[in-house]
């Protein structure tokens, strides 16, 4: 069980490293159903933790996919 946890830190619930993976790209839940589980579970912790980067968290959970962008800044006003 502790090997099957150094393999996949993911598994275990790990947000760096589910970070990680959503900083490579898309995650399809059809081609990692373990990764999206554990999206799915800590997508509030995900959320929080990629707003610090100037990133927003978009999830489509009918869909089944979920990928990292840069937010929307306001626009400025003139005065």
């Amino acid at each position: 069980m502790v090997e099957q946890a150094l393999e996949n830190p993911v598994a275990t619930g790990d947000l760096s490293a589910l970070v990680i993976n959503l900083l490579k790209g898309v995650i399809y839940q059809e081609m990692d159903a373990v990764l999206w589980n554990v999206l799915l579970n800590l997508q509030a912790r995900v959320r929080d933790y990629v707003a610090v980067l100037g990133l927003e968290l978009v999830l489509d959970e009918a869909e089944g996919y979920a990928f990292l962008r840069a937010r929307a800044r306001p626009a400025k006003t003139m005065q």
